[in-house]
């Protein structure tokens, strides 16, 4: 009936880091192998939140058989590397009341109700670090502690 399908092609896994969580429509992807089809869009996010900071693009799609970024990867934070200078700053979670999870793409989500303590393990002869949010509900208590 002279209709045109055209025919893409599908986007294989070849490798995860094992620092990286992948998720395909909230289901965790366990190992490479993994064939995806044209379209498809994953969510990555390190597995260690706060102990790595993702290095890349966390949404790789699927575009007739090539992904449209090369997958990202995880970098040690200041915890991990002894505190080298030009490693990313370490954030440590804490959840006193309450709870929270990490979604797929690496958002905290904080559940009505929870505190919530975000400590940044950062050399003080380096400056001071800055805290941004998304949430548009309001302003948050921020502080440094002396050590």
């Amino acid at each position: 009936n002279g209709r045109f399908h055209p025919l893409f092609r599908s986007c294989k896994l070849e490798y995860i880091n094992p620092h990286l969580l992948v998720t395909f429509r909230n289901v965790s992807i366990p190992s490479a192998g993994w064939v995806f089809p044209h379209g498809s869009k994953l969510h990555i996010r390190c597995r260690e939140v706060g102990l790595y900071k993702l290095l890349g693009f966390a949404t790789p799609q699927c575009q007739n058989g090539l992904w449209s970024a090369k997958l990202p990867s995880c970098v040690p934070t200041t915890m991990l590397t002894n505190f080298t200078e030009d490693s990313p700053p370490t954030i440590l979670i804490r959840i006193p009341s309450g709870s929270a999870s990490v979604e797929p793409g690496g958002e905290l989500a904080v559940f009505p109700g929870s505190t919530l303590h975000l400590e940044c393990l950062f050399s003080r002869r380096l400056g001071s670090p800055d805290w941004t949010w998304t949430s548009p509900l309001g302003q948050y208590l921020t502080g440094q502690t002396p050590t």
